[in-house]
């Protein structure tokens, strides 16, 4: 499982202050690498700095640089699942229950609040929120968290689960939610926005965009 480096979101007032009191250098090649400048600081950490004047703040540019290396030599060895790491195989489906009581215990929910609806979401979230970001992608953790989110996209599109071979190098077992159409949907993709977010990520944000491109699609869109 990829290792997350500590970080943290920044806001444009917050990147001018870090860079006007702290003693940086651009980083060239972490600038290229990441598409946006990245700034080395004196303190040992990196600051990116986005289009909107807004940033991301890593603790450790040495652990950013370790991230992008494990992320470019996994680029070389061809693309894994994300769902490799996921002990439950091809019986994900059939512990689905099992996972979503877990989550409750995990994040200190009450069992009855996860009740398959959306808003049910923004306890998940507050959950997370009290977490390490390092907690958030691993097996125990990011488990729990694709079966509920899946439960709750499930509940909507009125669809069941389905066990699938990934087309990754690894052939990793998948689950997906498919709806009565045929039409599905991975909900194991909360990884992109738990790695690039952490626990600032919003996955009732994540399932609201999800179910409005399906229901788009629904309704006749391509």
């Amino acid at each position: 499982m990829l290792k997350r480096p500590k970080s943290r979101s920044v806001s444009a007032k917050e990147v001018r202050h870090v860079l006007e009191t702290t003693q940086h250098s651009l980083d060239q090649g972490l600038s290229r690498v990441c598409l946006c400048q990245v700034f080395d600081l004196a303190s040992g950490g990196a600051l990116l700095l986005f289009d909107n004047g807004k940033g991301r703040l890593y603790e450790s540019i040495d652990e950013l640089r370790a991230m992008i290396a494990e992320v470019e030599r996994e680029a070389r060895s061809g693309p894994r699942s994300v769902c490799r790491d996921m002990p439950q195989g091809q019986d994900f489906a059939e512990q689905v229950p099992e996972l979503v009581r877990q989550l409750a215990t995990l994040l200190k929910i009450e069992p009855a609040e996860l009740d398959g609806t959306a808003a049910s979401l923004d306890k998940v979230d507050e959950g997370i929120h009290r977490l390490r970001p390092q907690k958030l992608l691993s097996p125990e953790v990011f488990a729990p968290l694709t079966a509920y989110v899946g439960e709750v996209i499930r509940s909507a599109t009125q669809g069941r689960w389905e066990m699938r071979r990934g087309l990754n190098v690894d052939k990793s077992w998948e689950p997906w939610i498919v709806d009565p159409s045929g039409r599905s949907c991975a909900p194991f993709a909360i990884y992109k926005d738990l790695l690039e977010y952490g626990k600032s990520a919003s996955l009732r944000g994540w399932v609201a965009g999800t179910l409005a491109t399906w229901e788009h699609r629904v309704a006749g869109h391509p």
